[in-house]
Parts: structure tokens; C-alpha cells; sequence
């Protein structure tokens, strides 16, 4: 599951004693994105997250309050399952993961440019097939696929952030309109003209 968090909505949820940005501050600094909670945690953390879910695919009374709810939640428990990791036990798989760590971050930085596999391959100094086939291994995607889900996602934000279509399918490294359409609608079920329409009224 990806989520994309408006750094806004953490932050007025943060308190004089609680800064709930402390888990992704370390991600930031560090270049790599791993968590290894306990059964127990672990746990908590997949409850929430079905919670989640479920409150984002239904238009219930109270739906829009619980997802807030279990959103908050889940961020508090992340910030508790990194406060709660072994360094010792983190530091080896940083060290095995480093060049997928890598590839990600830059993926991140550039959703509007050119992320074939043949430019990525050659950026980062190794072969095609070992590129996808480790990072399908560590991250459970394909590397299209999380690039597609990865620029549909900040497509969504933009779009409800006002941003008019023309400029948005630009934006997040989509080169042909016709593709962006299509691959919005079977994401998200929606076209992004309807999408980005509601989300005005919404506002």
C-alpha cells in the first residue's frame, strides 16, 4: 500500500511533546526507507492499515472523520515501531539494499524526467535484468509499476491542489495525454478532468 501524506496534515497533528515527523526526518537524513517491527507491533500496524483501507473504498456516515483517525493512527505507531528498531539488526540490510535505496530516492526526485530502465540502468552502473530483478526482490514492485503508481500519486495531489490537466500529466513525466487519461481512470476509477472537478467543490 502507498500512501502520499501532505506533510500539512502531520503537523497540526504534532504537540510540544510529540513530533510525529521523527521517523521520516531519520529517512530523509539517512536515504533509506526500512522499518522492522516486532510481531506484536507489526501486528498493530496491519490492523490499522486494513482500517484504513476500508475507510477510504466506502462513503459511510463518518467515513471521511475515521480515515483521519486511522491516519493519525498509523503515524504515531510508525513513529513508535522506529523508535522501538535495532539499529544493529537495521544496519546490515541498509548496507544490502543501498543500491535499491538509491534508485528509489531518485525515482522520487524525478517523477517529471526520464526514468526508462535503460536510463536508469545506466545511471546507476548495472544491468538491466539485475535492476528489476532486486528491485522487485526488495520492494515488491515492478519497476514500472512503482514509477507508474509513484507519478499517478503526485498526479492526484496536483490535480486536487488545482493544477489543470495539460500541465499535470506534464508534471509527472507522463509524455503522451491519451496514456495519463487512461492510466489515471484505471487507478483510480475516475477521470482526472471528473476527479479534479469534485476536488474543487470539495475546497
Amino acid at each position: 500500500m502507498v500512501l502520499w501524506v501532505n506533510p500539512d496534515f502531520i503537523k497540526k497533528r504534532c504537540t510540544n511533546g510529540t513530533n510525529l515527523f521523527l521517523c521520516f526526518k531519520s529517512t530523509s537524513k539517512t536515504k533509506f526507507n526500512l522499518l522492522r517491527p516486532g510481531s506484536e507491533m507489526l501486528g498493530i500496524i496491519k490492523n490499522i492499515m486494513v482500517k484504513l483501507d476500508k475507510s477510504t473504498t466506502t462513503i459511510s456516515f463518518g467515513s471521511n472523520i475515521l480515515k483521519e483517525t486511522y491516519l493519525t493512527e498509523l503515524i504515531v505507531y510508525l513513529n513508535r515501531a522506529y523508535l522501538e528498531t535495532c539499529d544493529e539488526n537495521i544496519e546490515d540490510d541498509i548496507m544490502y539494499d543501498q543500491k535499491v535505496n538509491e534508485i528509489i530516492h531518485f525515482i522520487n526526485q524525478h517523477l517529471d524526467g526520464n526514468l526508462s530502465l535503460e536510463a536508469l540502468s545506466e545511471r546507476f552502473y548495472t544491468s538491466k535484468y539485475h535492476l528489476m530483478r532486486e528491485f522487485k526482490k526488495h520492494t515488491g514492485f515492478t519497476l514500472h509499476n512503482y514509477i507508474q503508481k509513484k507519478r499517478l500519486i503526485l498526479a492526484k495531489a496536483l490535480l486536487r491542489d488545482g493544477i489543470r490537466i495539460t500541465e499535470v500529466y506534464q508534471q509527472c513525466g507522463f509524455g503522451d495525454y491519451s496514456n495519463f487519461i487512461r492510466s489515471f481512470r484505471n487507478m483510480y476509477k475516475v477521470s482526472p478532468k471528473k476527479y479534479g472537478s469534485g476536488a474543487k467543490l470539495k475546497s
